[in-house]
């Protein structure tokens, strides 16, 4: 059993939680508030940044596109942030085309000029939740947590020192 916790924490359903513990068990993944019922915060790992679930490439997945716009989003591959995102009111994906955090680092980095305009927590959800309810089998995703480091926490956004890594 793994307790982590952070500034904030994103769930499978795009929630985005505060004062929050996820709990990664074998039978599931839980999620506390520390200050319900005196939760106890022993034995929890706490990382600066913000926790969200696996990063999901649409493309690595075979996700079927043409459904995704029917369902009323908008996919984004990583290298068109900059010119769809300017007047953007629908709800998107972001995809980085790939789902090995060595090349998403080096993908935020690339980009970064570009994650300005980003409110953290939906930039996360729109490359790990959002995904998410277009996959058939949501069995063969992994069960470990993202940290999102290096975000400004008092702004909440993106920007060139964020980073990607298994916590």
């Amino acid at each position: 059993m793994k307790r982590l916790s952070s500034q904030l924490i994103i769930t499978e359903s795009a929630e985005v939680l505060r004062n929050s513990v996820v709990q990664l068990t074998e039978t599931g993944i839980f999620y506390h508030n520390i200050f319900d019922k005196n939760h106890e915060t022993a034995h929890t790992i706490f990382y600066n940044g913000i926790i969200s679930p696996a990063i999901i490439s649409v493309s690595k997945r075979g996700i079927n596109i043409s459904e995704i716009e029917d369902c009323g989003y908008e996919l984004i591959q990583i290298g068109n942030l900059g010119e769809k995102m300017a007047a953007q009111d629908k709800k998107i994906i972001i995809d980085f085309g790939t789902e090995d955090l060595l090349i998403i680092n080096d993908l935020l980095k690339k980009h970064s000029n570009q994650f300005h305009q980003f409110y953290s927590p939906d930039f996360i959800i729109a490359c790990t939740a959002s995904p998410k309810l277009f996959l058939k089998n949501t069995d063969k995703l992994s069960k470990n947590r993202i940290l999102w480091s290096g975000t400004n926490l008092a702004d909440k956004k993106i920007t060139g020192q964020t980073s990607v890594s298994i916590v």
